[in-house]
């Protein structure tokens, strides 16, 4: 799972080189996509912070592997 996780990061990084994402600052337009995805991915953090604190890394592990692949 990590050695995939590496592999999509890499492919997304080397094709948004030159995108505009915000990262010198700049103000980036949000599509409905986009907000759609931060607001699951802050679903998310919400689950994981919740598993870790209850020593369920099992719940942390599923919640980003379903973030991740779903």
């Amino acid at each position: 799972f990590c050695n995939k996780l590496w592999n999509a990061a890499r492919y997304v990084l080397m094709n948004a080189e030159d995108q505009d994402c915000g990262v010198n600052g700049e103000t980036v337009e949000l599509s409905l996509a986009d907000r759609w995805i931060i607001a699951r991915l802050q679903q998310t953090e919400q689950q994981v912070t919740r598993a870790l604190e209850e020593f369920r890394f099992d719940h942390a592990s599923q919640a980003l592997y379903e973030f991740i692949w779903n």
